[in-house]
């Protein structure tokens, strides 16, 4: 697992909902999300985590100690609401610098799509075949690993994401920095716009 491109990832998602003021739950959602698609059209996940099938859904193994870790290094800080659910929210803005062309669109894409979606219909989205399974292989067992292979057994529900691999980014790259300079203005003025 690659912990630097992990915390780069929470901390990003952290920042675009609503400064992460929210459980755990939401972030584990959407890092499943964002690792299935990347496995799924890109042939391998972008941190290396590793899922587990707990009652919710797939959650991140260990994400208990993960979330301390970046608490510990003061990355993020918790509080509990009025009901005493413990609540997490960033202490420090990032960019996916670590992360490659690709992977950064896939990020993109879920975060702007499902950052208004509520924990419980996240929740329930991640109830598919790769939970399922894992739960079923296992007598219904909590905390097995989620063998990534079964995320290609589920049909694909973000099937509007573009596939664009590395290669694909740098070629636009160097369709890019031969644009004349009015078409990139124009370009940036139109991407601040959306």
């Amino acid at each position: 697992m690659d912990k630097k491109k992990l915390f780069d990832l929470i901390l990003f998602i952290g920042n675009k909902v609503n400064k992460f003021k929210s459980g755990s739950l939401k972030v584990n959602k959407l890092i499943w999300f964002i690792e299935s698609e990347a496995y799924r059209t890109r042939g391998r996940t972008i941190t290396g985590v590793d899922f587990v099938a707990l009652p919710k859904g797939p959650v991140m193994d260990n994400y208990k100690a993960l979330f301390s870790e970046m608490e510990s290094l003061g990355l993020i800080e918790c509080s509990y609401s009025d009901a005493g659910r413990k609540l997490f929210s960033t202490k420090k803005d990032t960019a996916l610098d670590r992360l490659e062309d690709g992977e950064k669109l896939i990020v993109e894409h879920f975060i702007s799509g499902f950052k208004d979606l509520g924990e419980a219909t996240l929740e329930g989205m991640s109830h598919k075949d790769a939970w399922n399974i894992t739960l079923h292989e296992s007598n219904n067992k909590f905390g097995e690993i989620i063998d990534m292979d079964l995320v290609l057994l589920e049909s694909n529900p973000f099937k509007n994401l573009p596939i664009v691999t590395d290669e694909d980014s740098r070629e636009l790259k160097k369709i890019a920095e031969n644009l004349p300079s009015s078409c990139m203005s124009s370009i940036t003025t139109l991407k601040e716009a959306s």
